[in-house]
């Protein structure tokens, strides 16, 4: 525009004006492109002189790790699936057994696997583990499992197994006559 603006003659002075508005828009615009181009190099935190090849490489490794982060997702979907029609499986079977027996042998095992859990918590988290982790862990469990509603019929039903077991039932005493 500025050249075709020097070629023009003198006498088309509104034709210099029009030209001139032009290109003070243009530079306007011009100025604000980079501006705009100076704060997202700042903010992404690339240098001034990068060119489109350095774009087009991260973009390039951004798309490969959001293609990974879709295929762990995937087999992450696929092993939870997995575990919860193996769960259901377990307890459609559990839901057979008698729920004193189930609590008893739940009891039995429960402190060994406390422990083996207890030392993973421990050598996963090494110096920042602390008996709060633990507690924490063990309330996750019982949210998740929902272990609380089924012990606390089964030890209902436990305690009245074995009070009707431990007590022989009473003789009634003929009454006497008055």
């Amino acid at each position: 525009m500025k050249a075709e603006k020097k070629s023009l003659p003198v006498w088309q002075v509104f034709k210099h004006k029009e030209l001139a508005a032009k290109i003070a828009e243009l530079t306007e615009d011009l100025e604000e492109l980079r501006s705009e181009k100076a704060l997202l190099l700042q903010q992404f935190e690339y240098a001034e002189d990068a060119g489109a090849e350095t774009f087009r490489k991260d973009i390039a490794a951004l798309e490969s790790n959001l293609q990974k982060l879709d295929e762990q997702e995937q087999k992450y979907s696929a092993e939870l699936e997995t575990a919860l029609h193996e769960y259901a499986e377990a307890k459609a079977q559990a839901a057979d057994l008698d729920p004193v027996e189930l609590y008893e042998a739940r009891q039995a095992i429960r402190p060994g696997y406390e422990a083996a859990a207890n030392e993973k918590l421990e050598q996963v988290f090494g110096e920042k583990y602390s008996p709060l982790r633990w507690v924490d862990a063990k309330q996750a469990q019982t949210r998740l499992t929902n272990d609380t509603a089924e012990e606390y019929a089964a030890r209902q039903q436990a305690k009245q197994k074995y009070k009707s077991m431990s007590l022989p039932p009473r003789k009634r005493k003929p009454e006497q006559e008055r």
